[in-house]
């Protein structure tokens, strides 16, 4: 018994098709010229083979003549080709001839010079009816169900995070009291039944399983077990039925399966790519936040030095008051980890507008400052640096959420009060204690 395998179909080729396949090879080895002839599968594996090489591994031949053969085909297929061979022909010694017979094998012949390939390609015509003929008689035992029910069933359904969680509609998995994090769901066996034998199963839905195995596990890579678990699970469920339809040799109601199942996978895919590309271009976003934030510290930290985090905690005060929801978890005018990763639970509209107005707030607020405590002239330097940092950006690398917020913040810049006079910028003592909230000069600061 010889089974191949190519993830969803194993062909099994007992002792009668073995027989049968040897005679039909051998009837081309008793014709003059031809010297070896091999019955491969398309991954290499011998089958059947009659003749000899002498010196040669048939088993490296084999190997060698399925790649190639794998790659012409390729070739084939994108010209509009279905039936197709290839030769590879010398001047001396042997000349090697390759024929596709069905979508499963591959016939490979190998013949010498004086042969001449003509009369090789009639001989193959001769027999490749009585090959598929046989290769048709194999059953087949399909482990395409069984194979994606594994993938789905391995991905937990669960999501990771209170985050996740939320957004998914679904009650977050219980805190393990060890760790803090998220309990691990135990894992459920898989539900998958032994694999049956199917007589021919029907070509399409053999590729349909493999596309189908491969898109379950980018959406696996992709995260969309956690993020579109409502999903998952539904594609999950059909699955399961699927295994029962094609058992029972139901093809039609097994391709409607199939189809849902790919266009519930599909679509959740998607989105959560695109769900991914959003949170990407806000954490950009945020990140050139940053950016400008640390540049509006410059500024203070040439005066006041160490000094510079208490008196800028004090000058962001009112601006946290105001956004809460944001400001309220930086940190130093920075957002950390888990920051950003309670924002991600918010609607995308909203996490932007928030995110932007708060930093905006924090600038303008700090720019102001600036203004009246270091002088106009420390102002202008001030937005000039900001500028000059977002220029050594790309327009590609600026989120295109971004551009009217950065718009708004230079405008605000630019309609600064002209009528104050520029001042010198104020010394330190009188610079710190406006900016602690100490009693400055009388002809107007805190009293």
């Amino acid at each position: 018994m010889i089974e191949l395998s190519d993830g969803n179909v194993n062909l099994l080729i007992g002792p009668e098709q073995q027989a049968a396949f040897q005679h039909t090879l051998e009837t081309l080895t008793a014709k003059e010229g031809v010297a070896c002839v091999l019955l491969i599968d398309t991954a290499g594996k011998i089958i059947a083979g009659a003749g000899g090489l002498g010196h040669l591994e048939l088993a490296t031949v084999a190997a060698l003549a399925a790649g190639d053969f794998a790659t012409t085909r390729a070739l084939a297929h994108r010209v509009g080709e279905k039936e197709f061979s290839l030769v590879f022909q010398r001047e001396r010694e042997l000349n090697v001839y390759l024929q596709a017979v069905g979508e499963e094998s591959l016939l490979v012949v190998l013949f010498d010079q004086a042969q001449g390939l003509g009369p090789v390609r009639v001989l193959v015509r001769q027999v490749q009816a009585d090959l598929r003929h046989t290769l048709d008689e194999c059953p087949r035992a399909v482990v395409g169900p069984d194979v994606l029910q594994a993938t789905v069933e391995d991905a937990p359904a669960t999501p990771a995070t209170p985050a996740e969680a939320e957004r998914a509609g679904q009650t977050p998995a219980p805190a393990s009291p060890a760790t803090g994090k998220p309990a691990a769901s135990p894992k459920a066996p898989a539900a998958a039944a032994p694999s049956k034998l199917v007589k021919n199963p029907p070509a399409d839905l053999i590729r349909k399983f493999w596309r189908i195995k491969t898109l379950a596990e980018d959406c696996v890579k992709a995260g969309v077990p956690t993020s579109a678990a409502k999903a998952w699970r539904e594609a999950r469920d059909l699955i399961g039925r699927v295994a029962t339809t094609i058992s029972a040799g139901e093809a039609a109601e097994t391709r409607k399966l199939l189809a849902d199942v790919e266009r519930i996978l599909m679509a959740a895919y998607e989105g959560v790519i695109a769900e991914r590309k959003v949170e990407d271009e806000d954490l950009v976003s945020v990140q050139i936040w940053h950016q400008l934030v640390d540049q509006s510290a410059a500024p203070f930290a040439d005066v006041f030095g160490e000094r510079t985090a208490s008196i800028l905690g004090n000058v962001d005060r009112d601006s946290v008051d105001r956004h809460p929801d944001v400001l309220g978890r930086a940190v130093a005018g920075h957002l950390p980890d888990d920051g950003l990763a309670a924002l991600r639970s918010w609607p995308k509209d909203r996490r932007r507008q928030a995110v932007a107005r708060a930093f905006l707030d924090l600038l303008l607020n700090r720019l102001w400052v600036t203004d009246k405590l270091l002088g106009r002239a420390a102002g202008d330097a001030l937005v000039e640096r900001w500028r000059t940092g977002l220029a050594a950006r790309t327009d590609d690398s600026l989120p295109p959420g971004l551009k009217p917020a950065l718009g708004y913040l230079f405008a605000q810049a630019l309609r600064r009060s002209t009528s104050r006079k520029r001042s010198a910028p104020a010394g330190p003592s009188e610079s710190t204690a406006a900016a602690e909230g100490g009693p400055t000069s009388s002809d107007g600061g805190r009293a």
